[in-house]
């Protein structure tokens, strides 16, 4: 459904206006960039908080603790975390799930 402005709305999912970003990405290219114009595409009144973009590569470890720590302070928001698990050694143990689920109704599973 689209609302007079023109934005997809759903009236089965809560209204945010506010998205939280944590990547794994590096600021050397323009990769974050192009995220961030996709979100103000997708949502253009949305307030965008870049949580950090330096996780150590595949280090979901650091990601999900650099969430914890700070999502507590965070306004309601949609929170994106974006590090990618096939950087890391195999047979890395992913404390995603665990996380997110101390965060119940905040985040999404991984």
């Amino acid at each position: 459904m689209r609302s007079a402005s023109g934005n997809v709305r759903s009236p089965f999912v809560a209204n945010y206006d506010c998205l939280t970003f944590l990547t794994d990405y590096g600021v050397e290219d323009g990769f974050v960039a192009a995220c961030h114009g996709v979100a103000a595409r997708i949502a253009p009144g949305i307030r965008l908080i870049d949580v950090t973009h330096l996780v150590p590569p595949g280090d979901v470890r650091r990601g999900a603790a650099v969430l914890a720590q700070t999502i507590p302070y965070m306004p309601p928001a949609v929170h994106v975390a974006v590090v990618d698990p096939g950087w890391a050694p195999r047979g890395a143990a992913s404390p995603c799930r665990r996380a997110t689920e101390s965060w119940s109704g905040r985040t999404t599973a991984c």
